[in-house]
């Protein structure tokens, strides 16, 4: 094999290295936009809150928590 070949398998596996990289660069921005939108639920909820509003806001919560797992997982 000539050293083209061994280049061009190390350019490919570079390119494959940069792809994995901004894969889970992507992965974490949406973790953290989810964070914020707990943070954000987490904050509208006062000694005012209803119950019914309450349990909405856990709803969406625990919705949040759930799609932050499965971000980890991919």
């Amino acid at each position: 094999m000539n050293p083209s070949y061994y280049q061009n398998q190390i350019n490919k596996i570079e390119k494959d290295i940069a792809d994995l990289h901004k894969k889970i660069a992507d992965e974490s921005k949406k973790e953290n936009d989810k964070i914020k939108q707990i943070d954000s639920v987490n904050k509208s909820i006062n000694k005012n809150t209803s119950i019914s509003t309450l349990q909405s806001k856990q709803k969406q919560i625990v919705k949040y928590q759930t799609e932050i797992l499965n971000y980890k997982k991919r």
